[in-house]
């Protein structure tokens, strides 16, 4: 099984409202044909991300079998759930050792920039 690492950058939130994110997130990823969708242990803690306790805060980790498919769809769910969210916040997605950031890129650009990460892992 693979993991796919997703970290909200919540420099400007409060702790409350990125862990209602993550939360938030985690609902929507749900939806999708995923394994399960879980909170990172603060062991796995990317860079400059909030620990508290047992678990990063902002963060969470899908569980998947990867396909081309399925990667795309969890790309395009995490990019609407940004944009209808919280817009001017950053996203990494973490797969492996690769990683990429939605950011303030236009959507075209992103979209090509995110198919391409997702064609890459997916089998």
């Amino acid at each position: 099984m693979d993991q796919l690492m997703i970290v909200i950058d919540g420099q400007q939130m409060s702790v409350g409202e990125l862990d209602e994110a993550a939360r938030s997130l985690r609902r929507e990823l749900l939806e999708l044909p995923v394994h399960d969708v879980v909170d990172v242990p603060a062991g796995a803690a990317p860079a400059g991300a909030r620990v508290i306790d047992a678990a990063v805060i902002g963060a969470v980790l899908v569980l998947v079998n990867s396909s081309v498919a399925l990667l795309a769809s969890l790309v395009t769910a995490v990019r609407a759930w940004r944009r209808n969210t919280i817009p001017d916040s950053t996203i990494r997605l973490r797969f492996g050792d690769d990683e990429i950031e939605l950011s303030g890129v236009s959507d075209d650009v992103q979209a090509r920039l995110l198919d391409d990460w997702a064609r890459r892992h997916g089998r």
